[in-house]
């Protein structure tokens, strides 16, 4: 919450004119007073709070700044949970009512909501696109060991989830949207065309209506040590961005990406799926294929782990044109925002 100049008062004035909620009761409700701007990055609170909200900003006055990540519960309902789908169009809505400004993770999404908003009669506020932030370790953070005990470290990371050589790497929640089962499928065609494999990585929690399809790896014993799935810490994540050849992200729909910004801080190449919001970060610097097309996944991902010098063209274009954006470049955009907000409206 960043606090304004102005007085206690003027929300007492703003409460006499909205019988609504009394001023006793705004002020004891919430900890917000006229000329505060309130910036939230949540979701759902639910529409009791949403209701209340609203009244309060009528008595009070303060400025409210959410963000909202993507739309893939409206635009993919399909691939979410009906209670989700649920909550996120009152959520929706609330926030283009509620809102003075709007922080959308990406151009796609601001896009999609300024869409939505027409589409159902609401408000259209005010609105830029954010990047969020793509470093998994903080930059100040030291690392003391010597190489030796580095190297040590990977070995045994390698070693505990069964890593023996080469390998493809998947990182995301292991959920519907993420589309695992087509790198799955896509699989399946590489064992069949080739005895040269690496072996893929799925690195992500389990998430809504995969236990079959992780039953389906676990029990498969085609892909048995081949792919390896498992929900990486920090630390191991780090050493899967440093070590693997290469990412893939299938994913069918995304807000702003966190995985493929962080595939490229590491420099590591990746085939992506064909999705607005995807080559809206990546631009030139990916190969897009269609979220279904397996056997194209299968092909390009056998071409690069056999084309180094093709995989070098790639890191070298990432090197040399990729702008990578840290969490704290993403925070001093947002408070640079907010702050011109407060003194565009005192």
């Amino acid at each position: 919450m960043i606090r304004g100049a102005a007085q206690r008062h003027e929300a007492r004035k703003l409460a006499e004119e909205n019988t609504d909620v009394s001023p006793e009761e705004t002020r004891y409700n919430v900890p917000f007073h006229v000329g505060d701007i309130v910036f939230t990055a949540g979701t759902s609170s639910g529409e009791a709070t949403y209701k209340k909200l609203l009244n309060t900003k009528k008595q009070i006055g303060y400025r409210y700044c959410p963000v909202i990540y993507d739309f893939t519960p409206v635009l993919l309902p399909q691939v979410h949970q009906k209670e989700t789908v649920k909550f996120y169009h009152p959520f929706l809505e609330f926030n283009a009512e509620m809102a003075d400004f709007i922080f959308y993770g990406g151009e796609t999404a601001r896009r999609d909501g300024i869409a939505y908003q027409k589409e159902h009669g609401l408000p259209v506020p005010p609105s830029c696109a954010i990047k969020f932030g793509s470093d998994i370790h903080r930059e100040d953070e030291e690392d003391e060991r010597t190489d030796e005990e580095k190297a040590d470290r990977v070995k045994e990371i390698f070693k505990y989830y069964g890593i023996k050589g080469p390998y493809i790497l998947s990182v995301g929640t292991m959920e519907i949207r993420k589309n695992y089962e087509t790198l799955y499928r896509a699989y399946l065609r590489m064992l069949e065309s080739s005895d040269d494999v690496p072996q893929m990585v799925f690195a992500g929690h389990p998430g809504w209506k995969t236990n079959d399809f992780i039953a389906t790896l676990d029990r498969d014993e085609r892909v048995k040590g081949k792919i390896i799935h498992f929900a990486p810490s920090d630390e191991e994540l780090d050493v899967l961005y440093k070590n693997c050849e290469f990412t893939v992200l299938a994913s069918l729909y995304e807000g702003w990406s966190l995985t493929l910004p962080e595939s490229y801080w590491y420099g590591k190449f990746c085939l992506c799926c064909d999705t607005p919001a995807l080559k809206e970060t990546a631009g030139d610097l990916a190969e897009y294929i269609h979220g279904w097309d397996e056997k194209k996944w299968a092909e390009r991902i056998m071409y690069y782990h056999a084309s180094p010098e093709a995989l070098k063209q790639r890191e070298k274009a990432i090197a040399e044109h990729w702008h990578p954006i840290s969490w704290a470049d993403c925070a001093k955009t947002i408070l640079k925002q907010l702050k011109e907000i407060m003194e565009n409206e005192t």
